[in-house]
């Protein structure tokens, strides 16, 4: 840049300014009017800070429009370059105005670099609030999305656990767990209800299992020693929510009081003792004769049940533990003594896939002779034997039989394995028809599936043939359903 020339004239100072170095008529110096120094300075200052204060005043209420923080860097650098003209003001043994003006205006410059600068940053800032603004609002939403979601996971598995309890009675167990809670279900005879439930040791449901299992196996011991050609059963067995009643009265009362819920050896005993107390099995062999003068032997088995009445007598039951039994026996009841009886089984997957193999078969004669039949015979019940005796649960979790009415369904019940009409079955439970409706069944089948409203069958001798069938489930043809425990 150009150095500013000086003429000496004595006392006086002659300047003579380079007028390049300003480049507007607002910063031009009239010498004339500013005939000294500190004049000259003066003015100069002046209109800088004239001029900075006007951009300063637009910059802040820019600033405030836009972001506190841009505000905050934008005062400090005007702040600074307040002080450095304060600076200047205080020097008063400058040399030269031109000297002083250029150091000024480009300071000056510099300032107004800044603040454009500071301005940018400032238009910047809200540009970039709002970017932050919206990933905020963003993520808000995800975490508002995935909340409802895990709400909605929530209602529904809640739902479906209340439909679950409603549908199969547990609303009262619930009732029942929440009084068990709070002390009165552990030594109280309604604890019967919650001795299927799994405590770590032997269940109710087992136990029941094996008694079954134990009559099963007596009868078939029976049709094995005993000579005969044809077999029917007469059952009139003791149900088992009698049993059980009479068994928690016993248990929770007396001087060896205890609990009902669990199961040990002793208290298995006890249950063994009152359910052969309450059933006896008795057989006899009767001949006939058919047409043609042929002498047939039939095995007739007998299953009589002793009441509950019979029991007060025979365990000397006294008034606290007859009001006892006598609630435990309430139709109220009915749902959870199905649980205990009959516990929460599902089917067996096995079972339909051996019957739907089968699907397509004429005449049944692989059955029949499986049987031990040298000619074809109704094979429909035959069918539902072969079919458990390939899955391995023949004369376990049902009979092998080859009539409805007098062997496959006396079964059952004996075991305490039936159920009426109504039921919702499972897969592979046993489906008895009454075509006839006079309470007579001639037809069986197994279950495929059901969905509540419609049961699905897989049945021997449908026609001579084996087929899939569907019923509604309150059909007036089914008869009712014998419950395989597997």
């Amino acid at each position: 840049m150009s150095k500013i020339k000086l003429r000496n004239t004595g006392n006086k100072f002659i300047r003579k300014l380079d007028k390049r170095v300003f480049n507007s008529k607002d910063n031009l110096i009239n010498i004339k009017e500013k005939d000294n120094e500190s004049s000259i300075f003066d003015y100069g200052n002046d209109k800088i800070e004239t001029t900075l204060n006007n951009a300063t005043k637009k910059i802040i209420n820019f600033s405030r429009r836009k972001g506190r923080n841009s505000v905050a860097n934008t005062m400090k650098n005007i702040s600074n370059l307040r002080n450095k003209i304060k600076l200047y003001k205080a020097k008063k043994n400058i040399k030269t105005s031109k000297k002083v003006g250029k150091t000024i205006i480009k300071n000056t410059k510099r300032g107004i670099k800044t603040g454009a600068k500071i301005t940018k940053k400032t238009l910047k800032a809200p540009k970039m609030v709002v970017k932050g603004i919206k990933q905020t609002i963003k993520t808000i939403k995800m975490a508002i999305k995935t909340t409802i979601k895990i709400l909605k996971t929530v209602v529904t598995v809640t739902k479906a656990i209340i439909a679950a309890l409603v549908a199969g009675g547990w609303i009262v167990v619930v009732i029942i767990i929440i009084l068990c809670l709070i002390g009165f279900l552990l030594n109280s005879v309604f604890g019967i209800f919650l001795s299927s439930e799994n405590t770590g040791n032997k269940t109710m449901s087992s136990v029941i299992s094996d008694l079954n299992n134990e009559l099963s196996e007596k009868l078939i011991n029976i049709q094995n020693e005993v000579p005969h050609d044809d077999y029917a059963l007469n059952v009139n067995k003791t149900e088992w929510k009698y049993i059980l009643s009479v068994y928690a009265v016993i248990i929770s009362n007396g001087e060896n009081a205890t609990d009902v819920i669990t199961i040990n050896d002793n208290k298995e005993n006890v249950l063994k003792d009152v359910f052969w107390k309450m059933n006896e099995i008795t057989y006899n062999v009767q001949e006939t004769s058919n047409e043609n003068g042929e002498i047939k032997r039939i095995l007739y088995i007998n299953i009589t049940g002793k009441s509950v009445n019979d029991m007060i007598s025979e365990y000397n039951l006294n008034f606290i533990q007859q009001k006892q039994m006598n609630e435990l026996l309430s139709s109220k009841y009915d749902a959870l003594w199905s649980n205990v009886v009959y516990g929460g089984g599902i089917g067996n997957k096995n079972v339909v896939d051996i019957a739907l193999s089968q699907v397509g078969n004429v005449g049944g004669e692989p059955y029949w002779k499986w049987y031990g039949f040298n000619s074809r015979v109704e094979w429909c019940a035959i069918f539902v034997s072969w079919v458990y005796n390939e899955a391995g649960y023949l004369n376990i979790a049902v009979p092998k039989f080859s009539t409805c009415h007098t062997q496959g369904i006396p079964w059952f019940k004996a075991i305490g394995l039936w159920k009426e009409r109504g039921y919702n079955p499972k897969p592979g439970d046993v489906i008895f028809f009454d075509w006839e409706q006079d309470g007579h069944s001639d037809h069986v089948g197994i279950v495929e599936r059901s969905d509540g409203k419609n049961i699905y069958t897989i049945e021997g001798n449908s026609r001579n043939e084996v087929k899939k069938k569907k019923y509604s489930i309150d059909s007036k043809y089914i008869y009712g359903y014998g419950l395989p425990r597997y």
